[in-house]
């Protein structure tokens, strides 16, 4: 599923500190929902499963929200290990 998430109003500051440094954490959060992102401005393409597609909608709007401060890796990684635990486990049919 490809998606785009435009977030807005446009808020170069929110936007720095939502990426990261050379946009670390938006390539942490691509890693680890195993999904693509790419971004122009404030424009996100997210390309992949789509429920991980949608996780990563929502936590990147969530993240924007509260991004007037520096983003730290802690921060992303917390986010995503929150997001694995309340995943439902999928069990093999047999």
């Amino acid at each position: 599923m490809k998606t785009e998430l435009n977030l807005s109003p446009q808020d170069n500051k929110k936007l720095a500190n939502l990426c990261g440094p050379l946009d670390e954490n938006i390539s942490q959060i691509s890693v680890g929902l195993d999904i693509k992102i790419s971004r122009k401005n404030s424009l996100f393409v997210l390309n992949g499963d789509e429920r991980k597609v949608l996780l990563a909608s929502q936590l990147l709007e969530s993240i924007y929200l509260r991004a007037t401060r520096a983003i730290l890796t802690e921060d992303i990684q917390l986010s995503l290990s929150l997001i694995h635990i309340s995943e439902p486990t999928r069990q093999a049919e047999i």
